[in-house]
């Protein structure tokens, strides 16, 4: 005759400590996820941190040469300034109309930081909340002294503009014969012995108001705001490059 054997059903219970052992294995597993995530993240954060902050180098490297450039124009122009106050000096009869404009059209010219500055990094960090990363750093101090000192040179260079475009070219468009007026700026020749006029008796007195505006607005913002502007943007790319180790490349 077969025996069967029927199976043991009654199963011993776990040690305490194998509960214990089981609970530690996946508390361990979890925190080490959780550890391994954030590492992860400190990883990425930093990649993009170090990414934003090469863009942004490059920009003021970008915005400092701009600088020099505008500062060079705007050197040149008070140059043409100082020769136009002669010109106007003289008898309105005596004053050359070539010579006129030769100086006028320059001194009426402007170079702005507000059209050619780069944005485009900053725009970034500012919107995406970015700056973030650099909360710990002296990075979003220096950026903020740095658009402060461009604000207040673009306010300077709005005055200038309104004060060339409305009073300066508004003089010029309504004082000085048209026909020389669109020769001069059409590039066309005007004659050497043409002598420039002005409908209005103290037409050239006011001129020369306009211009003394015009010069002393120009000269403030080439040896102040844009000297300022130019001395924030080197500071914060000099704590850029330290903390980012960013070179020249």
């Amino acid at each position: 005759m077969e025996v069967h054997h029927h199976p043991d059903l009654h199963h011993k219970p776990k040690a305490w400590k194998e509960y214990f052992l089981e609970f530690l294995m996946i508390f361990l597993a979890v925190t080490l996820g959780f550890f391994a995530e954030s590492i992860r993240e400190n990883i990425k954060e930093h990649s993009t941190a170090k990414e934003l902050a090469t863009s942004l180098y490059s920009d003021l490297k970008q915005d400092t040469a701009t600088i020099n450039h505008i500062a060079a124009f705007r050197s040149e122009k008070e140059k043409k300034m100082d020769s136009l106050f002669t010109l106007l000096g003289q008898h309105p009869k005596e004053i050359n109309a070539a010579r006129f404009f030769q100086l006028i059209i320059p001194a009426f010219s402007t170079d702005d930081f507000s059209e050619k500055r780069s944005t485009g990094t900053i725009t970034q960090l500012n919107n995406a909340g970015y700056l973030r990363f650099y909360t710990y750093t002296n990075i979003p101090r220096a950026l903020s002294q740095y658009e402060s000192s461009a604000n207040s040179l673009f306010a300077m260079e709005k005055m200038e503009s309104t004060e060339t475009v409305d009073k300066g070219i508004a003089f010029l468009s309504e004082q000085i014969d048209p026909a020389l007026f669109n020769a001069a700026y059409s590039n066309k020749s005007i004659p050497g012995d043409v002598v420039i006029t002005s409908s209005s008796p103290d037409g050239f007195r006011s001129l020369y108001g306009i211009c003394v505006a015009i010069e002393i607005l120009n000269s403030n913002t080439n040896h102040h705001y844009l000297t300022d502007t130019k001395q924030k943007a080197v500071a914060l790319m000099t704590i850029l490059k330290k903390r980012y180790r960013l070179g020249d490349e």
